[in-house]
C-alpha cells in the first residue's frame, strides 16, 4: 500500500504542463501524462503522518530557472524536487554551508519539520514549527536560512517567531498577496505582514495579533479562499 490520499495539487510546469501531485500519508506521486499513471516521487524517503492530522501541503518556488515544488506534512522534514533533478525524486530541503567557501564549519543545514508552508515575500515560509514557531529560508533561496546557521549571533532570534500569546497550537498558514498571510492557532488568528529590512537586521515580518479566543479551522484543508479574496474555514467548534 502507498497509504492513504491526503491531498491533490496541480501545477503549470514547463515540462509536463498542468502538472499534478498527489500526496498520501506514505510518499508523494507525480501523474506522468504519456503514460497515463502515478509515479512515486519519494520512494527512497518515505512520509509518515495520518490522513486527518498529516495532510501534504505544497508549495511552488521559483529559483535558478527552475520551478521548484515543496512540501511538508508536520511529520517529515520538508522536501523539494523539480524537473531534471538529479535521481528525479523528492529531497530534504537543505544546504551544505561546507561546499560555501563563505560560511567555511557550519556543516548541511536542513528546513525544520512543520506543519505548514507558505510562499510570502519570495521567502519560503513555515508555520507550526515545535506547534507555535514560524520561521523562514533566505529571500529568493528556499534551501538557505533555515536554523541561521550563516547568521551572526545578534540576528539569530530574528529568524523565528514563537506565537505564544494563546495556548493554541498553529493550525495552518494561508497566503492572503505576495507580501502577506494569514495564520491560523487552534483559538487565535495572526497576520504575517513584509516589511522593510534594515541594514543588519534579518527581520522581514512582522506579526499581528487580529482576533483571539475564538475557534480556529479545524484543520489546515478546511480553510478556503472566496472569490472575493476573503478566507473562510469550518470550525474546530463546528461553526
Amino acid at each position: 500500500s502507498e497509504g492513504e490520499c491526503t491531498s491533490i495539487f496541480q501545477v503549470d510546469l514547463p515540462l509536463p504542463p498542468n502538472s499534478s501531485f498527489l500526496g498520501t500519508t506514505k510518499t508523494i506521486f507525480l501523474f506522468n501524462r504519456s503514460t497515463g499513471k502515478w509515479e512515486n516521487k519519494m520512494s527512497t524517503l518515505p512520509l509518515s503522518g495520518s490522513r486527518e492530522n498529516h495532510p501534504v501541503i505544497f508549495r511552488t518556488f521559483e529559483q535558478g530557472g527552475e520551478t521548484w515544488m515543496l512540501a511538508t506534512n508536520g511529520v517529515y522534514e520538508p522536501v523539494m524536487w523539480y524537473e531534471g533533478i538529479p535521481g528525479d525524486e523528492f529531497i530534504p530541503i537543505e544546504y551544505d554551508y561546507d561546499a560555501d567557501p563563505n560560511y567555511p564549519d557550519h556543516g548541511v543545514v536542513g528546513a525544520p519539520v512543520a506543519s505548514s508552508m507558505a510562499i510570502v515575500g519570495s521567502r519560503m515560509v513555515l508555520a507550526g514549527v515545535d506547534g507555535y514557531g514560524i520561521t523562514f529560508s533566505e529571500v529568493e533561496d528556499h534551501r538557505r536560512g533555515w536554523n541561521t546557521a550563516a547568521a551572526s549571533p545578534g540576528d539569530v532570534w530574528l529568524t523565528y517567531a514563537l506565537l505564544g500569546d494563546t495556548p493554541g497550537r498553529i493550525v495552518s498558514i494561508q497566503e492572503i498577496t505576495a507580501l502577506q498571510a494569514a495564520i491560523y492557532k487552534e483559538d487565535a488568528i495572526y497576520h504575517l505582514v513584509t516589511q522593510a529590512e534594515f541594514v543588519g537586521q534579518n527581520a522581514p515580518f512582522r506579526y499581528e495579533l487580529s482576533k483571539a479566543g475564538i475557534a480556529g479551522p479545524r484543520s489546515g484543508l478546511s480553510i478556503v479562499r472566496m472569490l472575493d479574496g476573503r478566507q473562510a474555514y469550518l470550525a474546530n467548534d463546528g461553526g
